[in-house]
C-alpha cells in the first residue's frame, strides 16, 4: 500500500543506459496481440533503441519473431519543478531516468498451448550495481511474459498501477507495485530471479539472492513482498545498489492464463528525510478497501503524517467521476473524500484513485502513494439470476454464456459435464464440453441484499462428433462418405461453387478437400493432395464407347463406334449390366446385338453408376451420372 520514490545522484558513473523494464501484451481480437514494451534508461548512458526485437516460443515447439516501435519518451525522474536533471542538462548532478514506451502487432500461431514471449537482452547492465556477483556488468537486462493461448481465453496482460521506484532511502521502505487486470483475472505476485537472457540468471554476492536482494541487519527484518498486493518491504542496513524483479501471475478460474514482469535497478540512499505518509478509509492504517451503497452519500477521511515535520502535498490519479475531495486541517493534512454514487456504478470491479502524498523538499521529491477501492453494491435491489448461451453444440465446442442478471455483484456458476464445471466471472468463455449428453447449467447470483438461484434442467445439447471422413479417388472422380447432411468441396483451398454432392469429377490436378455436417450441424472434413486428373481406371477398356447423354436424366444411348477395335462384333450379343458404387447390380438382363442401343434409367436415383458391357469373349465398363 506504500510507495516511496526519492531521486539522488547515483554511488558511481553509469555504463549502461537500461535501469529497469517490463513486457506486456493486450488481446486485441483472435489471435491477434498488441505488445507494450517499457525501457526505463539512465540519461547518463547512452540513448534507447529505435526498436526492439521480441521473440517467441512455445511449449509445443512453436517460434515467432517481431518488433517493436518507439512511440514516446517521458521522463519519469520527479525533480521538484525547476530542477533539471540529466535528462535536460548533462552537466545536472541529478540522476534521470526516461520510460521510453515501444509497441507492435503481432499474430499468434494458433498453437494452443502457453508461449514465452522475451525481449532481445539489452546489456550490460549497470557497473555501479554492488549486489551482484562476480559484478554487474557481466550480466544483461531481460525480461519476459507468458501467454496461455488456449482457445477461448484470449487473455490480456495486467497493467502496473505506478511507477517504478529506482531511489529509496536506506530504513525500512516499502516499494509498492500494485497491478489492475483488464480481464478481472486474479493475480499473484511474486520475487523471480532477475534474467541476463532467456536461459541465464544473474548471481548474487554471498549472503543475497533474487528474494533477498539488500543487506540487512536483522534477517527477520529483510525482504519480503505480499503475494496479494505486490508490496515490497526492505530493510537495507547501508547505501546500496541492487536489483528487484517482480512477477505478476494471471488465474482465471484456477487456471493459469499469463504473467507479466517487472526488473528493477534499486538504489538505497543514506538520507535524513524521510516520505510522508497517509492513512486508510477514516484513519484506519490497514483498511483501503470498502463497500457502499448506490443512491446513498459516502464520506470518509484520509490522515497523512510526516515524521520530518515537513510540509506536506496531496495529489490524485484517476479521480472517481462525480466524486470531490477537500483538504482540512492544520497545514492541509486531512483529505476529505465525498461521492454519491449511481446505480449505473454498480460493477463487481472497485472503482480506484490513487493518492499521491510529498513532502517540501528539494530538489528531489519524496513521496509514498496509496490505492483506495471502492465497490458500489445495489444493497436495496434483490438480484436476479437470467443467461444465455447457445444449446446446442457439438462434443468438444467451447462457448460462451451471456449475463442477463440484474442486481448483482457476485457470481456462482456450475457447468456439469463441462471441462471447467465452475466459474465466478460474471459471463465466462470458454466453458468446453467434451463428451455428448444433456447437461444442467445453474446460476446463482448475490448482493448484499440477498441472492437468487436460477438452474436450467439439461439445458447444454452436445451431440456426439461427426463421422470421420475421408476422399476416394476413382480415376477423376473423388467420393466422400456417404450419409452426412451437406457437403461442401474445396479445390486449393478454393470453394468450388455448386459441388455440394458427396461426390465431385475433378477438372484440375491439385489439392482437394471437402466440408460435411451431420443432421445436428457437427462438421467433418478431409483433405485428398496432388491429385492428378486424366487418368484412366484400371479396370476400364472401353475406348470406342460412346454414351450419351452424360450426365442423364431418363434415357441414354449406347453406341459403338469401334465394334472391330474392341472385340464386340455386330450382331454378336451383349449382355449389358448397370452397377451402384457399392458394386450392387441393380439393373441386369439386358441384352441388344446392335452398335446403338438406348437404355432407360429415369427410376434411377440421382448418383454415380457403372455401365458393363460383357460378351463370351469380354467384359467393358464406363461410368456414368444419373442426374
Amino acid at each position: 500500500m506504500i510507495a516511496c520514490f526519492c531521486i539522488v545522484t547515483p554511488l558511481s558513473s553509469r555504463a549502461s543506459h537500461g535501469v529497469g523494464a517490463e513486457l506486456r501484451y493486450e488481446h486485441l481480437s483472435g489471435n491477434d496481440y498488441r505488445f507494450h514494451f517499457t525501457l526505463y534508461r539512465d540519461c547518463s548512458g547512452i540513448s534507447g533503441s529505435p526498436s526492439y526485437t521480441i521473440h517467441g516460443t512455445s511449449l509445443s515447439g512453436g517460434n515467432i519473431s517481431f518488433t517493436v516501435d518507439s512511440d514516446s519518451i517521458v521522463n519519469v525522474s520527479q525533480m521538484c519543478a525547476g530542477v533539471l536533471d540529466k535528462c535536460f542538462n548533462a552537466a545536472s548532478p541529478y540522476m534521470g531516468v526516461e520510460a521510453w514506451y515501444y509497441h507492435g502487432d503481432v499474430t499468434v500461431p494458433n498453437d494452443s498451448s502457453i508461449w514465452t514471449f522475451g525481449v532481445s537482452p539489452i546489456c550490460n547492465r549497470n557497473a555501479a550495481i554492488t549486489n551482484l556477483f562476480p559484478n554487474a556488468s557481466t550480466y544483461c537486462l531481460y525480461v519476459e511474459t507468458k501467454l496461455n493461448n488456449d482457445s477461448g481465453l484470449h487473455n490480456s496482460s495486467p497493467i502496473f498501477g505506478a511507477l517504478p521506484l529506482f531511489h529509496l532511502y536506506n530504513d525500512v521502505q516499502y516499494l509498492h507495485l500494485y497491478a489492475q487486470d483488464p480481464d478481472g483475472d486474479s493475480l499473484v505476485f511474486e520475487i523471480y530471479p532477475p534474467h541476463s537472457d532467456d536461459v541465464t540468471d544473474v548471481q548474487y554476492i554471498a549472503g543475497l539472492s533474487f528474494s533477498q536482494p539488500v543487506t540487512y541487519a536483522i534477517p527477520a527484518d529483510s525482504t519480503r513482498i505480499d503475494a496479494a498486493t505486490g508490496d515490497i518491504r526492505f530493510e537495507a542496513d547501508q547505501p546500496q545498489i541492487t536489483v528487484v524483479a517482480v512477477r505478476v501471475n494471471e488465474f482465471r478460474n484456477g487456471i493459469f492464463v499469463g504473467s507479466e514482469e517487472r526488473d528493477i535497478e534499486v538504489i538505497f540512499d543514506n538520507t535524513t528525510n524521510h516520505a510522508p505518509t497517509a492513512s486508510g478509509i477514516n484513519g484506519n492504517i490497514f483498511n483501503f478497501t470498502t463497500h457502499i451503497c448506490a443512491d446513498s452519500l459516502f464520506t470518509f477521511h484520509i490522515n497523512t503524517t510526516d515524521s520530518d515535520g515537513d510540509s506536506i502535498r496531496m495529489s490524485w490519479q484517476n479521480s472517481i467521476p462525480g466524486s470531490t475531495i477537500n483538504l482540512s486541517g492544520v497545514n492541509n493534512q486531512i483529505a476529505n473524500f465525498n461521492w454519491q454514487p449511481l446505480s449505473s456504478d454498480i460493477s463487481t470491479a472497485p472503482h480506484i484513485f490513487t493518492l499521491y502524498v510529498t513532502d517540501s523538499v528539494c530538489p528531489y521529491v519524496y513521496f509514498n502513494s496509496y490505492q483506495y477501492r471502492i465497490y458500489v453494491d445495489s444493497c436495496f435491489m434483490v438480484p436476479v439470476a437470467a443467461f444465455s448461451a447457445q444449446q446446442n453444440v457439438c462434443a468438444g465446442t467451447c462457448i460462451s454464456f451471456t449475463n442477463l442478471s440484474t442486481n448483482a455483484s457476485t457470481y456462482q456458476w456450475y457447468f456439469p459435464g463441462s471441462i471447467q464445471d465452475t466459474s465466478t466471472l460474471p459471463a465466462p468463455t470458454g466453458i468446453c464440453y467434451p463428451t455428448p449428453g444433456n447437461y444442467d447449467v445453474q446460476l446463482i447470483v448475490s448482493n448484499s441484499s440477498g441472492s437468487d438461484t436460477l438452474l436450467f434442467p439439461n439445458y447444454i445439447t452436445v451431440y456426439p462428433t461427426a463421422q470421420a471422413q475421408s476422399i476416394t479417388q476413382i480415376g477423376d472422380s473423388l467420393f466422400a462418405i456417404q450419409g452426412a447432411a451437406t457437403y461442401q468441396w474445396y479445390f486449393n483451398n478454393t470453394l468450388i461453387t455448386g459441388a455440394t454432392d458427396y461426390f465431385y469429377f475433378a477438372t484440375a490436378s491439385g489439392n482437394y478437400s471437402v466440408a460435411t455436417t451431420d443432421s445436428n450441424g457437427c462438421e467433418s472434413s478431409a483433405v485428398l493432395t496432388e491429385v492428378i486428373v486424366g487418368l484412366t481406371p484400371v479396370f476400364s477398356k472401353t475406348e470406342g464407347v460412346v454414351l450419351f447423354p452424360n450426365p442423364v436424366k431418363d434415357k441414354f444411348t449406347i453406341h459403338n463406334s469401334l465394334p472391330i477395335a474392341i472385340g464386340i462384333t455386330i450382331g454378336t450379343t451383349t449382355g449389358i449390366s448397370i452397377y451402384n458404387l457399392m458394386g450392387e447390380k441393380i439393373i441386369s438382363g439386358l441384352e441388344t446385338t446392335s452398335s446403338s442401343t438406348e437404355i432407360d434409367v429415369h427410376g434411377l436415383p440421382s448418383g454415380l453408376y457403372y455401365l458393363e458391357l460383357s460378351t463370351s469373349e469380354k467384359t467393358l465398363r464406363t461410368k456414368f451420372i444419373k442426374e
